[in-house]
């Protein structure tokens, strides 16, 4: 427990734990405010005015310092808690990989850029006995964006984007650099790049438990396919097919999915499907590539 009457800032590389602020009303009685370390780079809108968080230098500046004293630290640096919930479920203990959120894809390209020349050059980072290197991960959205990653895969860092490929009559799951010209950009979030049938049973446990009533008829108008390898929702690869090809409300159902309460839950109901009955995941393979490699 740190207890301070000074505040300086902290570093947001807390996973577990929760921030208590006292406060005084204007009738000088005493407020406690609570705030979730999981995911307090999401919530910081909400912090008090004498909260705040160190820089994005300082925090790299901790990472690094952490892997130079630490000969098996591998890293993920993604885009928001949703993801760190499914990287943690699909990913196996054994690979040893930190896993931190950084509220959005803005902060996990400030933190590639700040981490990748002292990374590229440090040779105790870089010795041939230690395992160490960073995975930046975020989705390929809909607006493309001009970030570009390093084109040597054998920089210890790596700015990559989640992509969703047609090969050879099948979808796999890609990593490529964000900026690159010539490569396929079609749109592609973590939930579309789970195992289909267990988000399907995540999403109709949060559907069925909610009371939305209206939501819950929808989603029954929908059943799902068993020839789906991914999990997408909207498109023509979706794991739900239509029973009435005349009544298709996709539209609420994304919104409902898009709810960020709602992501947390499904989120958290996917982890807990995948431990009650582990499955081989695909994206979970790249990753594990990237670092073995």
């Amino acid at each position: 427990m740190l207890i301070t009457t000074h505040w300086y800032g902290f570093l947001p590389t807390t996973s577990r734990g929760y921030l208590y602020h006292l406060s005084k009303t204007e009738e000088n009685n005493l407020k406690i405010s609570t705030f979730n370390f999981f995911n307090y780079l999401e919530e910081r809108r909400r912090f008090p005015d004498d909260i705040e968080l160190k820089s994005m230098f300082d925090l790299a500046a901790t990472i690094l310092s952490y892997m130079k004293s630490s000969k098996e630290s591998n890293w993920i640096i993604c885009e928001g808690s949703d993801d760190k919930i499914y990287l943690e479920s699909i990913l196996p203990e054994g690979l040893k990989v930190r896993i931190l959120p950084v509220g959005g894809i803005n902060n996990v390209v400030k933190l590639y850029h700040l981490l990748s020349n002292p990374l590229n050059n440090e040779d105790l980072i870089r010795d041939k006995d230690n395992c160490n290197k960073v995975l930046c991960l975020i989705d390929t959205d809909e607006k493309k964006f001009n970030y570009y990653g390093s084109d040597n895969r054998n920089d210890p860092i790596q700015l990559f984007r989640l992509q969703i490929c047609y090969e050879h009559e099948k979808h796999v799951i890609r990593l490529l650099n964000p900026g690159r010209q010539g490569e396929v950009y079609d749109r592609t979030v973590i939930e579309d790049c789970l195992d289909p049938k267990i988000y399907y049973c995540a999403l109709k446990q949060v559907i069925d438990s909610s009371d939305n009533e209206s939501m819950k008829e929808i989603f029954n108008t929908y059943s799902f396919d068993d020839t789906a390898s991914i999990s997408k929702i909207s498109g023509d690869d979706s794991f739900l097919i239509p029973n009435d090809p005349e009544y298709r409300k996709k539209t609420e159902l994304k919104s409902f999915v898009s709810d960020r309460r709602n992501k947390y839950k499904i989120a958290r109901t996917y982890a807990d499907l995948v431990k009650e009955k582990p499955t081989e995941h695909q994206l979970a393979n790249v990753i594990i590539t990237f670092f073995k490699s």
